[in-house]
């Protein structure tokens, strides 16, 4: 890889004429015009960018770097080892591409520093290493140490409380974090629910047991995921499946799923004290589903699970969702990281999932009628146990101090 990157990037855009009266800097009494895009103005960083997507532009389209990849001011991309020339400003080889690129530059009059154009294997790239053989993104183990000593500040039993600023720091450099760790994306869940509708920077903000919980989990993730590989992140279609749980369905009475492959079905109670929201029991079943196959299934290979409801697909698919279910979603992550299984959760119309419907009103004998209908004969069904400890706690209303309920 290699990365440039541009001097006193902002200060490289000349302003309007009519604009510049409005950059008047005091200095000792007198008051001078600033000519140039300063950093103070809210538009500079929309006005630098314009400007370097042109160059970029003219970069990839008239100067052949074909596979250019830029970040406000910092350029990189990939390159073969041996293909380098020699730049004679700095007196070294480099990158063609990198070479090619800072050859515009010079004739464009941007300004750069030798400091500041590197090339490696890995390199570090916006604070992310990134490694162009292994395809994969890490964290530097630095930055990585850092993360979690914040973490286990945050999940001593001597902190209860921080200023909202440092919420918000926290969230930003979490969510930068899931550039490379992007299934730790439920441990924010409780955590924005905490902030939310809070815009004063220095009220103090406590620490209740959903986020500290949050944080050990990812505590412990950590330790367990591995780096972004860009072969295993890639996309993959439902025909190149390895295993297939073809339907899940839940009903207020029980949860069931089927595997079309294997003629085998799975059945399980609602238990007595679980929440009344369907769309709760759903994901359960999707969870059973997944640990079913993960127990089985290899490293690396590929299962998907159909559901007849969307907000279960969608929560599986962005790892987003209600507080309350989130212990759903931590648990799905945790065995599938374990096992190393790739997931995918589609949806399927309510009318193709006629099978799992029956499994979960406990009408075995129409699932394998429906089952044979699809020529899948000999059906068997068993129990499975509950995936989850069903606890209502976090379905109460809050309480009000003097008693009532609050809506």
């Amino acid at each position: 890889m290699w990365k440039s990157d541009i001097a006193e990037a902002y200060r490289m855009c000349p302003m309007h004429p009519l604009w510049q009266v409005k950059q008047a800097v005091r200095n000792d009494g007198e008051y001078y015009i600033d000519r140039a895009n300063c950093f103070g103005s809210s538009a500079s960083f929309a006005i630098f960018v314009s400007v370097n997507s042109l160059i970029a532009w003219i970069a990839k389209k008239d100067r052949g770097v074909t596979s250019l990849i830029t970040y406000v001011d910092d350029s990189s991309g990939p390159s073969i080892t041996t293909d380098k020339l020699f730049y004679n400003p700095y007196d070294v080889e480099l990158p063609s591409a990198q070479v090619a690129l800072l050859r515009l530059w010079d004739e464009l009059g941007i300004p750069h520093k030798p400091k500041k154009q590197i090339h490696g294997s890995p390199l570090p790239i916006i604070g992310i290493n990134v490694d162009p053989n292994a395809l994969s993104f890490t964290l530097p183990d630095l930055v990585h140490t850092r993360l979690v000593t914040e973490l286990e500040t945050w999940t001593s039993p001597s902190s209860s409380r921080f200023r909202l600023c440092r919420w918000q720091r926290l969230g930003g450099w979490i969510n930068w974090a899931l550039n490379v760790y992007p299934d730790l994306r439920p441990c924010l869940n409780a955590f924005y629910s905490k902030i939310a509708g809070k815009s004063q920077s220095s009220l103090y903000v406590r620490i209740n047991n959903d986020v500290r919980n949050d944080f050990l989990w990812a505590l412990s993730m950590l330790k367990l995921l591995p780096p972004v590989r860009l072969l295993h992140s890639l996309t993959w279609t439902q025909a190149e499946a390895d295993v297939t749980v073809l339907f899940c369905d839940a009903c207020p009475k029980g949860m069931g799923f089927w595997l079309p492959e294997s003629s085998a079905g799975f059945y399980c109670p609602t238990p007595h004290g679980a929440p009344p929201l369907i769309y709760y029991v759903e994901a359960l079943c999707v969870l059973a589903a997944l640990t079913h196959c993960c127990s089985s299934m290899k490293a690396h290979q590929k299962l998907l699970i159909y559901t007849d409801n969307s907000n279960v697909v969608d929560i599986f698919s962005s790892l987003r969702c209600r507080p309350e279910f989130n212990a759903i979603i931590k648990l799905a992550v945790t065995r599938r990281v374990q096992s190393q299984v790739d997931l995918r959760v589609l949806h399927v119309p309510g009318d193709m999932n006629a099978v799992a419907d029956a499994i979960s009103r406990d009408e075995f004998g129409r699932a394998s009628t429906l089952a044979a209908s699809l020529s899948v004969p000999g059906l068997t069904i068993d129990n499975f146990p509950y995936p989850l400890p069903t606890s209502t706690k976090l379905f109460q209303p809050p309480q009000s101090s003097l008693g009532a309920t609050q809506k």
